[in-house]
């Protein structure tokens, strides 16, 4: 198969698309102007006068209202009223209708909202003994903050008592060193009081029933009476 030449196809499509365009293009030929008007369009307009008075485009009736007979509006033309026609009173009959209509709802809406809103004296008598006596809000708001005092009153009494028994607790309270002491000399007692009852029940070998510890705070706390 032979693979065709690309280019020259489209140096072949160029050039005849350049004859066509040449073959259907059209010359200008330049022409001198014409300023004559042709007789048709000088019949069918008049031609214009130098004197506006006499121009026929002044002649047409105005839109500004009826002429009299000088071509000027009269006042009695401009001033008189228009005239209502049998179908414009029925429309303005209609409106006035339903306007007063619309106002005659719209009292008899008002009247039954208001009449609704009314209570009855029986009912309010009923209302007031089941409710009970109504305390003004000033008297409730007094009352409230009345209360609210007397409690936050009664509350740092209370944490003032607190504190006043902590204090007496705390100043009865030995010191740690006193604490320490005291525990000291109590555990010794105690040591001293089971090694007494062990020797009196006639036990034999009585420092074997105490651990190292115990047999040196004995051996201390009697080299301590001894050497006082």
């Amino acid at each position: 198969t032979e693979v065709p030449d690309f280019a020259v196809l489209h140096e072949r499509e160029r050039q005849r698309l350049e004859r066509r365009k040449s073959q259907n293009r059209c010359l200008t030929h330049p022409a001198p102007f014409s300023l004559h008007a042709s007789s048709r369009a000088r019949a069918r307009q008049p031609v214009l006068t130098k004197d506006p008075a006499a121009d026929w485009r002044f002649r047409r009736p105005r839109s500004a209202g009826p002429l009299g007979k000088s071509g000027v509006a009269t006042p009695t033309a401009m001033m008189e009223p228009p005239r209502t026609t049998e179908k414009v009173l029925q429309w303005q009959q209609h409106t006035a209708k339903v306007l007063h209509e619309r106002r005659e709802q719209e009292f008899r809406k008002r009247c039954e909202f208001e009449k609704a809103r009314e209570v009855s004296t029986a009912l309010r008598l009923r209302v007031q003994k089941a409710a009970g006596p109504v305390q003004p809000i000033e008297e409730r708001i007094d009352r409230i903050v009345s209360d609210k005092r007397q409690g936050a009153q009664r509350v740092m009494h209370q944490k003032h008592r607190d504190l006043q028994q902590i204090k007496e607790r705390v100043s009865r309270r030995p010191l740690l060193m006193e604490q320490t002491d005291s525990l000291m000399r109590a555990r010794r007692r105690a040591l001293f009081g089971v090694r007494a009852t062990l020797e009196a029940a006639g036990v034999q070998n009585v420092d074997r029933h105490f651990v190292d510890d115990e047999l040196d705070e004995l051996d201390r706390t009697e080299g301590e009476e001894a050497a006082g």
